[in-house]
Parts: structure tokens; sequence; C-alpha cells
């Protein structure tokens, strides 16, 4: 880069912008207590009646234990469910688990499955270790459920949702809260009137960063109300829990 610099005599501008993915839905599920059962029911729901059509999930947790607890759960919930044919092998699985501690065998096809547009494996309990240089275009849900590390994990994981940039979901089950960015975290589980998405990206900011990307968040059009029967597509709907609670056509 430096000796095309020279050649050309010419100094490019850098312009740094906060990672946003608009495309992806920012939930948070404030609920004045939190159990696996009754906070995935309506992940169960869908693979029960969608099976290997339903969209990919992807499910976040910090501990392997509470990763574990998940599989059992919606192995216990769906049982023949659990796997898409008669050979119930740990390959038909519709649901599966990511951890540190997986078996090589488990972890292969995890991943070589998952990838796949028309993969029987449609949900996936993990923890951190389902990161970087695992690339699923199109998963269309992911949870976090209870505490993260920290926001850029918070966020990178968020980030695993719609990377083929179709709209998809990140929803955060508050149960508890780690001690780093703690009072970020604090802020978003309980501040109902800021806009999420804004809050998080702020976060990234750093000096020299342009810092008119976010404005579009403030300069954002009024719903119009020609909503259609099902849902509303207007920015502030598309954005965040927040902002979504607040525009005009749920008023």
């Amino acid at each position: 880069m430096r000796n095309v610099e020279e050649i050309l005599h010419w100094k490019p501008a850098l312009v740094a912008l906060p990672p946003d993915r608009p495309n992806i839905f920012i939930e948070i599920c404030r609920k004045p207590r939190y159990n696996i059962a009754d906070d995935l029911q309506s992940i169960l729901d869908g693979l029960r009646s969608d099976g290997v059509n339903f969209p990919k999930t992807l499910i976040f947790a910090q501990s392997i234990g509470k990763v574990m607890d998940i599989v059992i759960y919606f192995k216990t919930e769906l049982k023949g469910q659990f796997y898409a044919d008669d050979t119930k092998s740990y390959k038909s699985r519709v649901f599966s688990v990511y951890h540190g501690n997986n078996e090589d065998k488990t972890q292969k096809f995890c991943v070589e499955e998952f990838v796949k547009p028309d993969s029987t494996l449609r949900g996936v309990a993990a923890t951190v270790a389902f990161g970087m240089g695992i690339e699923v275009p199109n998963i269309r849900h992911v949870i976090q459920h209870g505490k993260c590390s920290d926001m850029v994990v918070f966020w990178q994981q968020a980030g695993r949702a719609g990377r083929d940039g179709n709209p998809s979901t990140f929803t955060w089950f508050p149960q508890s809260i780690g001690d780093d960015d703690k009072e970020l975290f604090t802020k978003l589980k309980e501040d109902t009137e800021i806009c999420l998405r804004k809050t998080i990206l702020e976060y990234f900011l750093l000096p020299g960063m342009d810092e008119s990307a976010l404005k579009y968040l403030d300069e954002r059009e009024k719903c119009t109300k020609m909503c259609d029967e099902d849902e509303c597509v207007c920015s502030a709907c598309m954005c965040c829990t927040n902002c979504r609670n607040k525009c005009d056509c749920v008023a």
C-alpha cells in the first residue's frame, strides 16, 4: 500500500465506521423470571411444526453446562422429531450442540451440515467456541441466553445472524449480567427509552470514526402507519424492541 501511495503521490482517506448490521432486528426479552423451557418455547414449537424447514437458529450460552441443558431440553421435548429420519444418528439431528469439549466428529458434522443451504440441522446450541472461521450465511435467528463475557463478544454473536443480508433477529434473554461492560448491559436491559442499536454502536466509536454514520438513527422517517396486516416494516419497527414499542403504528 505504501509503495502505491509513493508512486501515485496519493494519500488515501481512511474512514472507519461503527459495525452496524441494519438487517438484524435487536430484541431484548425482559421478564420477571427466566428459564429455558419458557424462553425457548417458540423455537420448540417451530421445530415441531416445520421440522427441517424451520429457519436456522443459533442459541448461545456462556457455559458448556447450560448449552447441554438446552440441547437436552430439545431432545426431551421433541422426542422422535429430534431426528429427521428413523436412523436416529447424530447426522440426522435437527438440533445439535457445539462447544470446546465436543467430540471431533460432532464438531465436524455440526459445521459442515449447518452451513448447507438445505441442511437437515436447523438449530444449534453453542458456546463462544462457535466463533471465528465458521461462516453460515443464512442463520435467521441468534439467541443469547443469559450473560455474555463482554460487549465485543455480544455483538460478534449477534452478527452471526443474517450474513446473507436478509432480515434476521438477534434476541437477548438478560437472565444475568457479567462484570465486564456491566453498566452498558444493565442499560440495555433496563432502559426502555433508548435505541438499542444506537447505544450498542456508540460503544464501538473510536477517535477518528465517522459519527455521522449513526445520525440516520435519529433522522429516520416517521412511520406512515401504512403497515400490512401482519407486520410493520418501517425503519423503527425493523430496528429494535424499544424503537418498535415507541413507533406510531404501535401507540
